[in-house]
């Protein structure tokens, strides 16, 4: 995965670590990802699978790439 992170604002990120013992300098980051890639092994053909799904001006393009 590629992008960026951003952090949450005070009350996601409170409400997220309410359950859990935190400083009062935490917080959570949010990731933004600009692309993300898949990849399947197969053990029977050996051959390997790759998706990569990218962010565009519209929404989301998806492409396959080679092993």
């Amino acid at each position: 995965m590629s992008g960026r992170t951003g952090p949450l604002p005070g009350e996601e990120s409170d409400a997220l670590w309410a359950a859990r013992p935190a400083g009062a300098h935490w917080l959570g980051h949010l990731p933004e990802p600009a692309s993300v890639e898949f990849w399947q092994a197969d053990q029977e053909d050996r051959l390997h699978r790759r998706l990569r799904y990218e962010r565009d001006g519209s929404g989301r393009r998806a492409g396959r790439l080679q092993p």
